[in-house]
């Protein structure tokens, strides 16, 4: 029995009857893309990286959809409704810094789906005329970065490719009458599928709480576990939640403080960065990222990473205070004195502020 059946393409028929199965979508990161075998293992072999530059992106199916032409995988446009083809200007740079950002919570959820100890059932559909050395290479990537993953691989192709079992270490060659046509992934054939669910049992997903009520009580018991200094309890909390795909900017921010606290200060950097990609106007988001990268010893980028976060909130004396120092360590004490002014003036304000009337 496994605990997860993970879609890995090659485009979102398997998605359709995950939905059918449970009556509920479980989000992953290549559950509506067209990610042809040979793609998805390069993919995976660049760790996710690179995937979606602006540079590689061309206009298909009408500016609908959108190819990576270092990749060859093909994503429904998030731009197509306000800019058509054209793939530049500012309003551009926002659309594609919001897909990344939901591109990045997806990888993550992968990740860590890879490092619990789940047991997953990777299943992809491929009409290629050799699947079977992309699939070997696809299972050898998986082992090697991550070695403790509990998973199998299901190849997935039409009758007519029928041969007989590849006796391959966690891959299963299976196959369906047909596939679901191009322009209606819904229509799999049945029969097909649920004899191969039959045979690849799965538990289905939580029933009751939404993956996004479940998300904000796991990030609630982590806050609590990070006041009491549990850091590594509140890393594995962090990571279940992101797991459950819903790509909550508050659950990486609180993920970095978990990894600050552990001394983990890239990590705890890619994780702040991750919950800036998805808010990015949180002064709170970016005063940790300075934290993290003062502690890796880049001052400079610490104090950009303190401007922005003083532009965004200017009123929080916090922020102040450690702008200031940050200031003092570069040699510019007087800039550091004004700071640390202003940085007083707000303290007090604050502290008028919580000062409630008598009733």
């Amino acid at each position: 029995m496994y605990d997860h059946y993970v879609s890995l393409g090659a485009n979102c028929e398997p998605a359709f009857q995950f939905r059918r199965l449970w009556g509920r979508d479980v989000s992953g990161y290549f559950n509506w893309m067209v990610t042809p075998l040979p793609a998805l293992v390069e993919v995976i072999a660049a760790d996710f990286g690179g995937l979606f530059a602006p540079g590689s992106l061309e206009p298909v199916h009408e500016h609908t959809m959108v190819r990576d032409t270092r990749f060859g995988v093909i994503f429904h446009s998030p731009f197509h409704a306000r800019l058509g083809a054209r793939f530049d200007g500012p309003e551009f740079e926002q659309l594609h810094r919001g897909f990344l950002g939901k591109l990045d919570h997806l990888a993550a959820k992968f990740r860590a789906n890879a490092l619990s100890d789940d047991r997953t059932l990777y299943v992809v559909k491929t009409d290629i005329a050799d699947p079977r050395a992309h699939a070997a290479r696809l299972r050898d990537l998986l082992r090697a970065r991550y070695p403790r993953h509990r998973f199998d691989i299901a190849v997935l192709q039409t009758a007519d490719r029928s041969e007989a079992d590849w006796r391959e270490e966690r891959l299963f060659n299976r196959y369906l009458r047909r596939f679901a046509p191009i322009d209606d992934a819904r229509d799999g054939h049945l029969e097909s599928w649920d004899r191969f669910f039959a045979e690849f049992p799965a538990r289905p997903p939580a029933a009751g709480a939404t993956d996004a009520e479940t998300a904000a009580a796991l990030e609630d018991t982590a806050r609590a576990q990070i006041r009491e200094a549990r850091y590594a309890e509140a890393e594995a909390t962090l990571r279940r939640a992101i797991q459950l795909g819903e790509g909550r900017a508050t659950t990486y921010h609180q993920l970095g403080i978990a990894l600050a606290g552990l001394e983990r200060h890239a990590e705890a950097e890619a994780a702040q960065r991750e919950a800036i990609a998805i808010s990015p106007n949180n002064a709170g988001f970016h005063y940790r990222l300075a934290l993290a990268l003062g502690a890796q010893g880049r001052h400079g980028e610490k104090l950009d990473a303190l401007r922005r976060a003083i532009a965004i909130n200017p009123g929080n004396s916090t922020i102040l205070k450690r702008f200031a120092e940050a200031l003092q360590d570069a040699g510019r004490d007087d800039d550091a004195e004004n700071i640390r002014l202003a940085a007083h003036h707000v303290a007090r304000r604050e502290a008028a502020a919580r000062v409630q009337p008598a009733a």
